[in-house]
């Protein structure tokens, strides 16, 4: 289930000029269902957030929890 993790990788390494070593160690780490956040300016996009599962940091939410 890595459809979208390719989607937020080639993003990121867009918004940090990556090359494709260092982007592929960020498609590692992806939680499924994390959210991520780019603020876009008139002049610049930036990757304001990554990987976050704040809605999955409860202990009753624990079994929603995956990695890839």
């Amino acid at each position: 289930m890595r459809h979208l993790g390719g989607v937020i990788g080639m993003m990121a390494r867009h918004l940090l000029d990556l090359d494709i070593a260092r982007m592929s160690h960020l498609l590692v780490p992806i939680r499924n269902c994390s959210i991520h956040r780019v603020m876009v300016l008139p002049d610049v996009q930036i990757l304001a957030g990554f990987n976050a599962t704040p809605h999955l940091d409860g202990p009753d939410r624990s079994y929603a929890r995956t990695e890839y």
